[in-house]
């Protein structure tokens, strides 16, 4: 007579087993491609007493190493392109840099200390809403008034405090970004809010 196979938990691999209080495994279901980046990027970070909120916060700091990485990229693509240094280009490669270091940084400090992350990412969007603030004098290309307007459900997702402050702090440059982004237009009169070259 063949043996019963039981339907509710066929075996289970070792990258579903949960350690208690350890890193949560990758699931299995993930190409072996991705299981292993994630695992390290993102899995590592959280732990069996991690809940919604904290989950969210630690995958935005991934996010934030993701961003840290790729923005150099584009800055030397800009770099590139305008075959020249002006003092907008400097200014807006030195706010890349700086973001850039931000953003590795933070991801750094939630992976290997003892801070909370929400203070953490707080700090992290602060530097990244100045850097942005100050960026968009430099350049027209660039949607900075996205930036602003992502930054405020970005604050709320992450569950940051004083969430008014967030509304507050990103409407003058979102303002500005606005007027930025309509000055590309040929039939606007007014001249840009840019560095003079």
């Amino acid at each position: 007579m063949p043996a019963r196979v039981s339907m509710a938990d066929p075996v289970a691999s070792s990258a579903d087993r949960q350690v208690d209080g350890g890193p949560r495994s990758a699931p299995a279901s993930l190409p072996c491609v991705l299981r292993a980046p994630l695992q390290l990027v993102f899995y590592d970070l959280l732990s069996e007493n991690d809940g919604f909120v904290e989950t969210i916060r630690k995958g935005a700091a991934s996010m934030a190493l993701g961003v840290g990485i790729l923005l150099p990229l584009a800055v030397v693509g800009n770099y590139l392109e305008a075959q020249e240094m002006t003092v907008a280009l400097a200014v807006y490669m030195s706010t890349a840099m700086f973001a850039t270091v931000a953003s590795i940084v933070t991801y750094l400090v939630v992976r290997w200390a003892t801070f909370n992350p929400a203070t953490v990412l707080g700090t992290t969007l602060v530097i990244n809403s100045v850097m942005s603030a100050v960026g968009l004098t430099a350049t027209m290309e660039y949607p900075f008034h996205i930036v602003f307007v992502l930054t405020l459900p970005f604050a709320a997702l992450l569950d940051l405090p004083m969430k008014w402050a967030w509304i507050l702090g990103s409407f003058l440059p979102y303002c500005a970004a606005s007027y930025n982004h309509a000055a590309r237009s040929a039939h606007f009169d007014h001249p840009p809010l840019l560095i003079p070259n």
